[in-house]
């Protein structure tokens, strides 16, 4: 997957590099990326934030399809898309708002994913607090529904539904200070290396 060229994988790989760094998310969280899974992972969240509001299933074969398009990755879908990688970091590098990636188990693959996704379409309407509070609730709720974790139909179908339908719902908690968007405070909050990233 990883050797695949083009627009897509390219932009997935500035995303790795220029956002991430060398580091990746470090020690803020730990999601099983063994035999290069990372480049798939984020590789993943890009593409079903490419498909929303749809779902289509991240397996290998259907994201080496959507990797080897040739058509350019538009503008604000790469803006929007570093916007949410911003604010995962932020997220997973503060402890006031990480206890959720490591509770009640190390994060697995597909939650890794979805978690992408609930920050993507969440990030400019909930604070950082409410995200934090959303992805605890979300994997506590499928921890009720399923027992094995895995990136199949079944577990994708129920971490989509409680994004797309049930965040909006949620008691979350609050930062008491009005809750401000995510993605317009993450410059405030991001880990100080980050500053010396690259933007895309």
């Amino acid at each position: 997957m990883q050797a695949i060229t083009g627009p897509w994988p390219s932009f997935v790989r500035e995303i790795q590099s220029q956002v991430l760094g060398k580091d990746g998310f470090g020690q803020g969280l730990e999601w099983g990326r063994s035999r290069g899974r990372d480049f798939q992972g984020l590789a993943s969240i890009v593409f079903l934030i490419d498909s929303l509001p749809s779902l289509r299933t991240p397996v290998s074969p259907t994201l080496d399809n959507w990797l080897s398009r040739k058509i350019s990755v538009p503008e604000q879908l790469k803006k929007d898309t570093v916007n949410t990688f911003q604010v995962f970091l932020a997220l997973t590098n503060d402890s006031k708002y990480n206890t959720p990636f490591h509770k009640p188990s190390r994060v697995s693959p597909i939650e890794f994913v979805m978690i992408g996704v609930l920050i993507y379409k969440y990030r400019t309407k909930l604070s950082l607090v409410q995200l934090s509070s959303a992805i605890q609730q979300m994997r506590t709720e499928v921890r009720k529904r399923e027992k094995d974790i895995r990136t199949n139909t079944r577990c994708c179908k129920l971490l989509h539904q409680f994004i797309m339908d049930q965040v909006g719902d949620l008691k979350l908690k609050s930062d008491g200070n009005g809750d401000k968007a995510a993605s317009t405070v993450i410059k405030s909050t991001s880990a100080p290396s980050a500053k010396k990233r690259k933007r895309i």
